[in-house]
Parts: C-alpha cells; sequence; structure tokens
C-alpha cells in the first residue's frame, strides 16, 4: 500500500539545548511547559507537493516555574508529497496532521539523541496528540489573523511571535 503522505526530505534548521542546573541540592521538576508553531508553503505548480516548517519550545519547572533542567528551542522543515487519490477537500486536514506527527516524533528523537549526554541524561519533548495540537495552532492563527484584520483597520499591526 503506497503512503498517503510521503516524506520526500527534511532538514534541521535550529536546535537549541540548554540544561538549567537546579538552584538547590534537590529540586523536583513538576512541569514540562511547550509552544508549538508550524507554517505551510505548497509548491507553486505542483499542489501535491508541500513544505511543513514545525518550531517547538519546551522547558522543564520546579514547582515555582523556576526553569530548571532543559530547555530546548527546535525546528525542523520537511518537504512532503501527497498520494493522487487524496480527495482535495481532505488535502488541507491529512496535510497538517501527518506533516506535524511525523517530523515531531523526528524531532523528539532528535532532541533525546542530542541530550543524552547532557548532565541530566536523556530529554524526551512529550508525547502529545498530533490532532490537538494542530488544532491548537490553528485557532491561535485565526485568533491572530482576526486581532491583525482589527488592528489593521486602526493602523496598530502587529507580527506573530512564538509564545514564550
Amino acid at each position: 500500500m503506497k503512503p498517503v503522505c510521503q516524506l520526500e526530505e527534511y532538514l534541521l534548521t535550529r536546535l537549541h539545548l540548554d540544561f538549567n542546573p537546579p538552584p538547590k541540592d534537590e529540586v523536583r521538576i513538576n512541569q514540562v511547559k511547550s509552544a508549538f508553531d508550524y507554517s505551510l508553503g505548497v509548491h507553486s505548480k505542483e499542489v501535491r507537493r508541500y513544505r511543513f516548517d514545525l518550531h517547538v519550545k519546551c522547558y522543564e519547572a520546579d514547582e515555582e516555574e523556576i526553569k530548571v533542567g532543559y530547555e530546548v528551542e527546535a525546528a525542523i522543515t520537511g518537504f512532503f508529497s501527497l498520494d493522487e487519490e487524496v480527495p482535495k477537500e481532505k488535502m488541507e486536514v491529512l496535510v497538517r496532521l501527518n506533516s506535524f506527527s511525523i517530523l515531531y516524533g523526528m524531532l523528539r528523537g532528535i532532541v533525546a539523541t542530542a541530550s543524552g549526554s547532557f548532565p541530566g541524561g536523556k530529554f524526551l519533548l512529550p508525547a502529545v496528540m498530533p490532532q490537538d495540537i494542530v488544532e491548537l495552532v490553528e485557532r491561535a492563527k485565526k485568533e491572530e489573523a482576526e486581532k491583525v484584520s482589527r488592528s489593521s483597520k486602526t493602523g496598530n499591526a502587529k507580527k506573530r511571535a512564538l509564545p514564550k
């Protein structure tokens, strides 16, 4: 069976790992905060070929929300093609879900491998439900577009940025 969404190539475009030693001898890391964003580009001549840029920020924090342990900022770009049999009305959803799933899985492995020789040992980016992340990102993009639309009418447009 031919895959619906085929990864043709990927490029790691950013990988920044920091290990923040705890300020005390013993600290309980009780939360991992993360933020996601992505952009999607379609080939100018071949509508079933596209580029997906995924950006992830993540850090560990203690009960006082002080960053301890790992802080990660990473970006990966994938070039994909969609099977000809995929109906056009399903393309957008499949592109986002499959691209996110494939690239995030790869990024988890890259971060785990790179962090393995850090003082805190191997760090895994959190397991997530791709459909939940895609829904959150799309909702944030829609809200931002509405805000920019309202601002442009008053002349106060701002550029969108990843959350800190």
